[in-house]
């Protein structure tokens, strides 16, 4: 299950995750927040964080810890 913000509806509850992000009560994909487990992500949801994650940390940041 995973937790959903809607500010269209104020939906504020658990839903069943079925990969789109879209409000379980009024359909919205506008204005719409997701929390979801790990487990519940697609093999594709998954790899799609490791690539944003990845592509979000600064080399100069890790030489610097390497430094101290």
């Amino acid at each position: 299950m995973a937790r959903y913000q809607c500010r269209a509806c104020d939906f504020d509850g658990r839903a069943a995750w079925h990969g789109v992000l879209v409000c379980p009560r009024c359909g919205s994909t506008t204005q719409v927040r997701v929390a979801l487990a790990t487990e519940e992500m697609t093999a594709q949801e998954m790899h799609a964080i490791q690539t944003a994650a990845s592509n979000m940390s600064d080399p100069d940041d890790s030489a610097e810890e390497q430094n101290h």
